[in-house]
């Protein structure tokens, strides 16, 4: 059995997911899950692309739409607000992400996926099962 300290310094050293330059701590699960988990921005951009060459549907091109204009729109908001990351050791030591930190890519593009989703389904449901005697929103 390893000692506690032996266990501190194995997280000390961090490695790359492969295919992207995640990084999480060697030997930490939660931290190579939660990699594996960053990689959906990605995983939905590609179902996206293959949805519209196979569909062409105009639901799709807005999507694809709203998603480069959220990505040109997260840009902007990083130039302005210009928060920089957290420093870390690793940072440091390595010299990474030199740009903006907030917002967050990630989180704005789920956000956007989220409510585009949401509204989808909701305007598509409301067309197809409209309630009687309802005031239209």
């Amino acid at each position: 059995m390893s000692s506690p300290g032996a266990a501190a310094s194995a997280l000390d050293e961090w490695r790359d997911f492969s295919l992207t330059c995640v990084q999480y701590p060697t030997g930490d699960a939660l931290g190579h899950l939660l990699a594996a988990v960053s990689l959906a921005p990605m995983a939905i951009a590609v179902a996206h692309a293959t949805v519209f060459l196979l569909s062409r549907d105009c639901h799709t091109l807005a999507f694809g739409v709203g998603t480069i204009a959220n990505f040109v729109f997260n840009s902007i908001l990083k130039r302005v607000i210009g928060q920089s990351r957290p420093e870390s050791h690793f940072r440091q030591a390595h010299n990474h992400y030199s740009v903006h930190g907030m917002p967050s890519s990630h989180a704005q593009f789920i956000c956007f996926y989220v409510t585009y989703a949401n509204l989808f389904v909701y305007l598509r449901l409301k067309r197809i099962f409209p309630v009687k005697g309802a005031a239209a929103l």
